[in-house]
């Protein structure tokens, strides 16, 4: 009796160590295959039971970290020089493989800096090549709090390779790998972004209460939990099927053949609130006949839609060959040979769209029928005269359904996707964000005090002095204008560029290479490569041009301003030769209009014969800036800039 008594209190005393031992965790940021900051003390923690002694080993050192009362411990071990693989043990049963030490960048922002490599340009090749094991990705879910967290959701540390390179931040991914050509480092990229958000919701509650009127605004932050993405996402899903749903002729009529009204036609591709539809949002039908020769009817097919803004449903003979929703995905659908006829066939497109301009917004050469899935080769062009029919308009027939970012609040992606982040040794920030502080003159020029408040902040929640800051300054969107006049994406870059006089900052120009019709245009290859190239100059001190030529300062000297840079490089120059484009220039009266343009030596020469008492210039001042050629030799474009800012006032 008494051995089995012995027994039962051993076989008890054994349960209860395993199951202190299995409460014992660490933070969600610690995963297998992560990269540490090199050189560092960095911190490391997590939770377990209150006063636990830990044991902690990594790279042969050894440490130890007391449980506290609140169940939280935390210890700081000290890296070494870049390099690895190696493994860190907590206690008897966490351990960690395949770490390494290298430079650990947070990269943050909304969509462009969230777009992945599968969306970017030549995503098959740019996958295939993807083998690249010294750069590590870790991405936070999207989460928002109305206070600040202590853990992140994420699904823990990926290696690149041509398995995980195709969901990985385009933008920091090429960053990474171009940076690895002229420093050669391990690199772990924390990916922390939200589409379509505001620069305050990235803000820590202390940094806004310094920019007068958002202390108010925080008021209406709720005063605790989290909310996931996915239940607003589903909410809003759900009015969106119900918006499509509504549509009686989705149930039985326009998609079936010899049931629509060809009274009407449109040009696709083209947006239709630029033609047939000015300011429509809801539901429009299209329908167009192809003639498909005898010789494909015997096999598959793929049916290329370009992008579509912003949802699609599509039928083929009146059968449903797909559906996406996506204003910037290319729509590509298979067709099966059974639904082939020789000669007439039928596509049916329902296009259901709540903002924006709505519509087919992709390339003619786009739209066609392929013989093979990469549409290689075109069997017939789809572009051209289509008809159309109106369906459910938003507002009046139908109510809009709230969009799932209408109801983040200020700080609250801080709290739930940054604030958790602050005790991770890194080496420095990428940001890519702006686009949605563009909705009036007022966000742009409100965002020249934020921003700098947002970098400041961050810097002192990591407690590591003036960490580098990187940023895209906002690329070309919106109408190509022929006169000069205002711009509040460009009002919007002047507040950007206003954060290059903090220390440890650079920015990376994109007005050369972004798509006036899509704001996430494709080549996020050159984003990254120009952050790797700030990186290079400002951070790792390469002896690189970081930069474009950037406005310093003007003198008018009669009847012409004389315009002087910084960050020239090996000098300036006309890209693409031919003559300087982008600069304008008025006098006293505000007027402004294209101006004559010559380089001398480190300086530009700005004139106009219609203005003969000059008083200010502005160059690539526009929201889509695209004959903007000023360069330095080292081929980075200068930065937009006007003289008048404190001269005529825009609204």
């Amino acid at each position: 009796m008494h051995r089995l008594r012995f027994l039962i209190i051993a076989l008890c005393f054994c349960l209860t160590g395993f199951s202190l031992h299995a409460q014992t965790r660490l933070a969600s940021l610690f995963t297998s295959n992560m990269v540490l900051q090199h050189n560092e003390e960095v911190k490391i923690w997590g939770w377990g039971i209150p006063g636990e002694t830990l044991s902690i080993s990594f790279a042969k050192k050894n440490y130890q970290a007391i449980v506290k009362q609140d169940s939280s411990w935390v210890t700081t071990i000290n890296t070494g020089d870049p390099g690895g693989p190696y493994s860190l043990t907590v206690g008897r049963l966490l351990q960690l493989e395949n770490i390494l030490l290298g430079d650990v960048w947070i990269c943050s922002g909304q969509s462009n800096m969230l777009r992945s490599v599968k969306r970017s340009a030549n995503p098959e090749k740019e996958i295939s090549n993807g083998g690249h094991p010294s750069i590590r990705l870790l991405d936070v879910e999207k989460v928002m709090s109305g206070t600040e967290q202590k853990e992140v959701s994420t699904t823990g540390w990926k290696v690149c390779s041509p398995e995980t390179v195709g969901d990985f931040s385009a933008t920091a991914y090429y960053f990474a790998r171009e940076l690895q050509k002229v420093h050669s480092i391990p690199i772990g990229l924390i990916s922390s972004n939200w589409g379509g958000t505001r620069i305050e919701q990235w803000m820590d509650a202390y940094s806004l209460n310094t920019i007068p009127g958002y202390g108010e605004k925080l008021l209406n932050v709720p005063s605790a939990g989290v909310t996931k993405e996915t239940f607003l996402i589903e909410q809003y899903e759900t009015g969106y099927d119900a918006i499509t749903m509504s549509d009686t002729a989705y149930a039985y009529r326009w998609r079936n053949e010899n049931r629509f009204d060809t009274t009407r036609s449109i040009q696709l591709p083209g947006a239709w609130e630029k033609t047939a539809l000015p300011a429509y949002d809801g539901t429009v039908w299209f329908r167009k006949n192809i003639t498909l020769p005898a010789s494909f009817t015997g096999k598959d097919v793929y049916l290329s839609l370009g992008k579509i803004d912003e949802r699609d449903i599509t039928w083929f003979n009146g059968v449903q060959a797909g559906t996406t929703r996506g204003a910037g995905l290319e729509r590509v659908y298979r067709i099966s040979k059974e639904l082939l006829k020789e000669g007439s066939n039928t596509i049916t497109v329902l296009v259901t769209d709540l903002n924006g301009e709505g519509g087919f917004t992709g390339e003619t050469a786009s739209m066609k029928i392929c013989s093979d899935s990469a549409c290689r080769q075109t069997i017939v062009s789809v572009a051209g005269k289509w008809f159309y029919q109106t369906g459910i308009k938003l507002d009046k027939e139908l109510i809009r359904p709230p969009h799932p970012y209408s109801f983040i609040r200020p700080s609250m992606l801080y709290n739930a996707m940054i604030a958790p982040l602050t005790g991770f040794a890194v080496k420095g920030f990428l940001w890519y964000q702006g686009e949605n502080d563009t909705k009036s003159y007022n966000d742009a020029a409100t965002y020249q005090a934020l921003f700098p408040a947002m970098i400041n902040g961050w810097r002192r929640n990591w407690n590591k002095g003036d960490l580098p800051f990187l940023f895209v300054q906002l690329s070309s969107f919106g109408a190509v204008v022929q006169e000069p006049g205002e711009s509040i994406w460009a009002r919007l870059r002047e507040s950007q560029a206003s954060a290059l006089t903090l220390k440890n900052t650079a920015m990376a120009v994109t007005i050369d290479i972004g798509d006036p019709a899509d704001i996430h245009f494709l080549n996020k290859q050159e984003v990254g490569a120009r952050l790797a190239k700030a990186a290079a100059a400002n951070v790792y001190k390469k002896g690189i041009a970081g930069s474009g030529p950037l406005f310093s300062y003007y003198q008018i000297q009669g009847d012409k301003i004389i315009i002087h840079f910084t960050e020239v490089g090996k000098g300036l120059t006309i890209k693409g030769g031919g003559s300087l484009k982008g600069f304008s220039i008025a006098g006293a009266d505000g007027h402004f209009v294209w101006a004559d343009a010559v380089i001398n030596k480190q300086a530009v020469i700005v004139s106009a014969k219609q203005v003969a008492d000059p008083k200010m210039v502005r160059y690539a001042w526009a929201d889509s800036p695209v004959a903007a050629n000023l360069f330095n030799k080292d081929g980075l474009p200068a930065a937009p800039f006007r003289t008048d800012k404190n001269g005529v006032l825009i609204k």
